[in-house]
């Protein structure tokens, strides 16, 4: 839409100006070629009036630069009517004075009433008829620069219309500079581009200094502010000058030149936008000679910037070398009848090369918008960095696919150390390394698509997420042709590249979903693929298909992590207590807390699901707190019954070094009056595996506190007997797995009295769980293992329950004698 508003602008300015300079261009060549019955005999002469030696003179006089040039008119004829109009042309910046002679020779001004309009800098006139005969009339004319002026007298009738010709002719020019401002201007401020605002204000300082060197401020002014207004001429020069270096500096240095270079050409704009507004407020004028040293400043900049740009750039250079060279070829003409005698024809050049130069800028705006359109258009499908289709792209042609209900098979992929190497040696190097890759891998896929599965076009590789890539196998594929394509993928990552002696090898995961066989939708066909790539690999698989057990593993892992969030708040987990046996004494020696929960719908959810999910969902530790906090609170009413009891608590490795746990340990101890050394902490094996330092200071601060750790699930791990010692747990739980088949396996029987025999001789006691029966029980006392729990003794219990259990087993001298009843 903005487009085509721009182009309609931009043709519709395009005729303006085109008729503009047309009929300008007529005008000046009627006035120049019009044929006037009565010409007044012209003569001229040079310096001070009184020395001046006058010769006669064509109409066209030449008027050197800062010299007074008297122009004296003779054989004036008069009309009986309405009279004459002698007009003489004013050179830009300069002056044009009306004078007589009285008898004595000397000069006497003619006063401002003569002249019918106010128009005494665009068009310097002098009405003469039969009532107003003055002869000879004296002319002075001065200039700023080498110009030429011309005298002709004409009926008042055709001065009108010819002025007013003129007048509508230099307004419409005017006219169509201030439009085209306005129109960068807004489009600028919309689209938020520097350059076009550069462009809106070099324009605004072309149509202030046109209408100083034309005289038009007569028209919107006073005579006398007219006057001032000539000196800001300068400054005008300055503030396009300025505005001109501002608009390459934001069209072409960005991110393209040193900095240092681009600081010179924005301080240089800069300060030649200053110095315009100094100017302006000294109201002095500026000198021809510094404004050409600006001049020659500013396009050796600008044309050490074209010089500076890449190849990528030539568009652009193109494109700014032909909008100023315009008014470049504008200032070298200038400069030329600044050498050489002027020419009455430089002023026709100079309309029809301005003219070319506003339409050139017209054409930039649209050029300019068309471009960003089609870059927003190439970036909104491609990848920027990598230069692959995206996954805008990749639905498109999905859906493309489905639309036309053909099968296809969608593969996507992850090259595994690309986040490596882009820490090792950066993103440019990275992207370049998978641009290479992937140049090697479409050549293959191709070759093989063509000659395997008669696939005539080609296979692009679109990247569908920051490491995840895809390709679309187009037709029914067999799994063995899937397997071949994952083949060509992983070879050419695993072969890798070559980096300062180096060889970068890489690997992939990949994962397959085919239409219509797993999705029948574009949108569901990626999600169950990328379901397949984030399937754990095992016994070496190079690639997964979509499987419908592991989509409902997804989709049951998402539906507990969302409703882990309300399980506290809905008061849907529960506590339950395995009682622990003292095998010497035959007592209840304490129990372990075990977390319950019990979901609305989806039932009983065990921990072993549910504790991975909230430690990789950062829940966990709201969940702990609440273990913990009604797990002491339940102590408090325990130890009414069982004075002696120890309660133990799981604690997961991510809560373990967390500070407000330990703080929530000491509030609660003291809140309930409870014994810190009936108090157990347990942590599985797998945590205390690799960071033995940090975790021996953690285990320190609890032991400050009075509390008692105990290392869980021992056996599973890789503990050493140095690494148990220089921990110093105060018990070892024996994993179950070692426990249940103890009297049928002399390993396992081997393995708990080893335990026993190393806790004890590191001072740790030692707990067996999973003891299911009477043997196991005595074989575990003559092993010399310290407590004991498991189904023998005690089911999990919920609390008020094993209260209950307590008070039945209390009284028991030893607690074997109650069990096997």
């Amino acid at each position: 839409m903005w487009l085509s508003t721009a182009r309609y602008v931009t043709l519709m300015f395009m005729i303006i100006v085109s008729c503009t300079f047309a009929m300008s261009a007529s005008a000046e060549t009627q006035l120049a070629a019009k044929n006037i019955e009565a010409r007044p005999l012209v003569s001229v002469g040079y310096g001070d009036f009184a020395e001046a030696q006058f010769s006669e003179s064509q109409e066209a006089v030449i008027i050197p630069k800062g010299v007074a040039v008297w122009l004296r008119v003779t054989n004036l004829i008069y009309a009986d009517s309405s009279g004459q109009v002698l007009t003489v042309s004013r050179p830009s910046m300069g002056s044009v004075e009306f004078f007589t002679t009285d008898s004595t020779g000397k000069l006497i001004q003619i006063s401002n009433s003569n002249n019918h309009t106010s128009l005494r800098h665009f068009s310097p006139h002098l009405v003469i008829d039969n009532n107003s005969h003055v002869e000879p009339l004296i002319v002075k004319v001065q200039s700023p620069y080498v110009a030429v002026s011309r005298v002709s007298i004409e009926p008042y009738e055709v001065y009108i219309k010819n002025t007013n010709a003129h007048l509508f002719l230099t307004g419409l020019f005017l006219g169509v500079i201030f439009l085209l401002s306005i129109f960068m201007l807004s489009t600028g401020v919309i689209s938020k581009r520097l350059s076009l605002l550069s462009v809106s204000g070099y324009l605004l300082s072309l149509a202030c200094l046109y209408v100083a060197h034309k005289g038009l401020a007569d028209i919107f002014f006073s005579y006398q502010n007219s006057i001032h207004f000539l000196h800001y001429s300068g400054s005008f020069v300055c503030f396009s000058l300025g505005f001109t270096l501002l608009f390459f500096h934001h069209f072409l240095t960005k991110n393209r030149l040193e900095r240092k270079t681009k600081l010179i050409i924005k301080t240089t704009a800069h300060v030649y936008l200053l110095s315009g507004i100094v100017v302006a407020f000294a109201k002095v004028d500026l000198p021809l000679a510094l404004q050409s040293i600006m001049v020659i400043g500013a396009i050796a900049l600008i044309i050490m910037i074209l010089v500076s740009q890449d190849k990528d750039s030539r568009k652009e250079v193109y494109f700014c070398c032909a909008i100023w060279s315009p008014m470049v070829a504008v200032l070298i003409g200038f400069a030329g009848s600044q050498l050489i005698q002027p020419s009455e024809q430089i002023s026709a050049v100079n309309y029809v090369l301005i003219s070319l130069h506003l339409m050139l800028l017209l054409l930039f705006v649209v050029w300019h918008d068309a471009e960003k359109r089609r870059m927003y258009i190439h970036y909104a499908e491609y990848d920027k960095e990598t230069a692959l289709p995206n996954k805008f792209a990749l639905f498109g042609s999905l859906a493309k696919l489905e639309e036309q209900n053909k099968a296809h098979t969608l593969v996507l992929f992850k090259p595994l150390i690309l986040p490596s190497i882009r820490l090792s040696f950066g993103l440019t190097f990275a992207n370049q390394h998978i641009n290479k890759l992937f140049k090697e891998v479409s050549e293959q896929i191709n070759t093989y698509g063509s000659a395997a599965v008669a696939n005539k076009g080609e296979t692009p590789i679109y990247r569908l997420e920051d490491q995840v890539f895809a390709i679309v196998l187009d037709g029914k594929i067999e799994v063995s042709q899937v397997e071949q394509y994952v083949c060509i993928l992983s070879s050419v990552f695993e072969e890798g590249i070559g980096y300062k002696g180096t060889q970068i090898v890489d690997s992939l995961e990949v994962g397959v979903a085919n239409y219509p066989m797993h999705a029948k939708s574009t949108e569901k066909l990626i999600q169950r693929a990328l379901q397949a790539l984030n399937t754990k690999s095992h016994n070496g698989q190079r690639w997964h298909l979509f499987d419908v057990e592991s989509s409902i593993s997804t989709e049951r892992h998402l539906k507990l992590t969302s409703f882990l969030k309300s399980a506290i708040a809905h008061e849907q987990f529960s506590l339950f207590f395995q009682p622990q046996v003292d095998l010497g004494t035959g007592r209840v020696f304490g129990s372990e807390v075990l977390l319950r929960w019990l979901h609305p719908e989806l039932g009983y959810i065990p921990p072993d699901e549910f504790i991975p999910i909230a430690e990789s969902s950062g829940q966990i530790y709201e969940i702990t707190e609440w273990v913990i906090e009604h797990a002491l609170r339940y102590q408090a009413e325990i130890t009414k019954l069982l004075p002696e009891h120890v309660i133990s608590i799981n604690v997961s490795g991510r809560d373990l070094s967390r500070r407000e746990l330990s703080v929530q340990l000491i509030t609660l101890i003291n809140e309930l009056s409870l014994a810190p050394s009936q108090i157990m902490i347990e942590i599985t094996e797998s945590v205390t595996i690799g960071n033995e330092a940090e975790l021996k200071g953690v285990l320190n601060d609890y032991r400050s506190i009075g509390v008692k750790v105990a290392i869980d699930d021992f056996g599973t791990g890789y503990s050493s007997l140095a690494y148990l010692s220089k921990l110093g747990f105060d018990e070892l739980k024996i994993d179950k797995s070692f426990v249940m088949d103890i009297e049928t396996s002399k390993s396992n029987q081997s393995i708990c009295k080893a335990t026993c025999d190393m806790a004890h001789s590191l001072g740790s006691k030692v707990v067996a769980e999973g003891v299911e029966d009477i043997n196991s029980y005595i074989r575990l006392q003559a092993y010399g293992c310290d407590f004991a729990q498991g189904y023998f003794i005690s089911r999990p219990l919920p609390f008020n329950e094993f209260k209950s259990w307590l008070n039945k087993v209390t009284y028991a001298g030893d607690i074997k004698s109650f069990l096997v009843r």
